[in-house]
């Protein structure tokens, strides 16, 4: 892929996806998205369109990780969980489980299927 065609066409005004401008950190994030497919992807490009388009969606255009509610700490995404009554406390230390990452895994049980979705230290922006 061409990336540097890749990111001039998403500055383009009429790609209705970032506007003109990508922040350092929407570039770092899409660059570390295309570096994961072109080593584990399966060279689809429906497969990376996905990835992207979620990462877009679950990060509020941010495409880096993020906690739940785009919260600045693990105690206030909890409490978002909470507020929306769909986190019950579980797990080792009763904590409710929230979104985070670029795709938003949440509940131990998904956490325990991708354990290293969310490779400490977890640094959402």
């Amino acid at each position: 892929m061409d990336r540097t065609a890749f990111f001039a066409a998403l500055r383009r005004r009429a790609s209705g996806v970032f506007g003109t401008s990508l922040s350092q950190s929407q570039v770092d994030g899409i660059n570390g998205i295309l570096d994961a497919f072109a080593t584990h992807g399966d060279g689809r490009d429906k497969t990376l369109a996905y990835a992207l388009a979620t990462a877009y969606h679950e990060t509020g255009a941010r495409m880096v990780p993020v906690r739940e509610g785009f919260a600045k700490d693990d105690v206030s995404a909890r409490r978002i969980v909470a507020k929306r009554e769909y986190g019950q406390p579980a797990g080792k230390y009763g904590h409710v489980f929230y979104g985070r990452g670029q795709v938003q895994l949440t509940w131990s049980s998904s956490l325990a299927k991708f354990p290293n979705s969310i490779s400490p230290p977890f640094t959402p922006q």
